[in-house]
């Protein structure tokens, strides 16, 4: 059995597409990453602005 032009080019055809699902899959787990992070900052920042007037002024009063 001999390997032709034809069978060398599916199988580097079959190595880039196995390279590009391998750089996606990387892609997608660093954007969840990112997504996790700004749930987590915007989290704060809604705790923050649920506090009342009274609340807030006696935090910078014990900040002075």
């Amino acid at each position: 059995m001999t390997i032709s032009i034809m069978d060398i080019f599916y199988m580097f055809m079959i190595a880039v597409i196995c390279g590009f699902v391998i750089h996606l899959e990387a892609q997608v787990t660093m954007i969840l990453k990112m997504l996790e992070e700004r749930y987590r900052f915007e989290d704060k920042l809604c705790e923050q602005q649920k506090k009342t007037d009274f609340e807030n002024r006696l935090d910078k009063i014990s900040k002075e």
